[in-house]
């Protein structure tokens, strides 16, 4: 199986993107605070929504815009023979503004655009997984019952749960309850962790971008992340997201416990 990684809650900004004021025309001038200058012009949001946290957003709301996006998914599946899509940050597909996940309601156009592109993959026999990190079961529930149709979606929360358990060399700061917490956790529907994608590591994580994270042998011993307790709770670890219910995913060099972080920019080589 391959699956694809796509990005459709943000888009380039110029001179990247081609379609950046693709007519020349354009309509909101207050600017973005990240640098992108004015808004993109008639496939992209011309309002409060026009911005994410990463680049542009495309205007779900803009027929073309969907036919886009279902017509990109229908000739990776058909054409390249893709299994399946990891969609990248859904919540600022289905919320808007910048600051999408504080966001109280959804962006319906984005919302709906979801609902039919995992319709549409699952009718060509393909899966959809979600990071959208908010533990929200909405976004697995079927479009039956008013849910965005996802066969899967990244579990942040197995992740923290896992942290507090297995990356301390603390033994009195283990939880065998939250431990059996993060084997069991489910979303509402899924039956038991089954709508879950678990992982100790993953390309935000490993990459050490937040205090306390990073590849998980430098999170158990920052100090030296060789050592026989680091490298033995890091295959624990990862064992556990192998066993559990659910969908499991290693990052590249984890197999070999890895400790030297993921950098976004510059990735390191694996030493082999």
């Amino acid at each position: 199986a391959v699956y694809i990684d796509i990005v459709w809650n943000h888009m380039n900004g110029p001179p990247q993107n081609g379609l950046w004021q693709f007519d020349g025309w354009y309509e909101y001038d207050n600017g973005f605070p990240s640098g992108y200058g004015l808004p993109g012009g008639i496939y992209f949001y011309q309002d409060e929504n026009a911005e994410t946290s990463w680049g542009p957003r495309p205007n779900y709301d803009d027929t073309t815009v969907r036919r886009y996006v279902i017509h990109n998914i229908e000739m990776l599946m058909k054409e390249c023979h893709a299994s399946g899509f990891r969609w990248d940050s859904t919540i600022c597909i289905r919320k808007g503004e910048q600051a999408c996940w504080d966001m109280p309601n959804d962006l319906v156009a984005g919302y709906t655009l979801l609902q039919a592109s995992t319709t549409f993959i699952r009718d060509l026999g393909g899966f959809s997984i979600a990071e959208d990190l908010q533990n929200n079961a909405t976004v697995t529930n079927p479009t039956s019952q008013g849910g965005i149709g996802f066969d899967a979606q990244w579990s942040d929360t197995t992740w923290y749960n896992l942290d507090d358990v297995l990356g301390t060399q603390d033994d009195s700061k283990r939880s065998i309850s939250q431990f059996v917490q993060a084997v069991e956790a489910s979303y509402p529907g899924g039956g038991l962790g089954a709508w879950r994608v678990l992982y100790t590591e993953n390309h935000d994580k490993s990459s050490g971008q937040n205090e306390g994270q990073g590849r998980w042998p430098m999170i158990v011993d920052s100090s030296n992340p060789t050592s026989y307790i680091a490298q033995k709770l890091s295959v624990l670890g990862y064992t556990t997201v192998l066993v559990s219910p659910g969908v499991p995913m290693l990052f590249y060099g984890q197999e070999f416990l890895d400790t030297e972080n993921f950098v976004f920019g510059d990735v390191p080589d694996f030493p082999w």
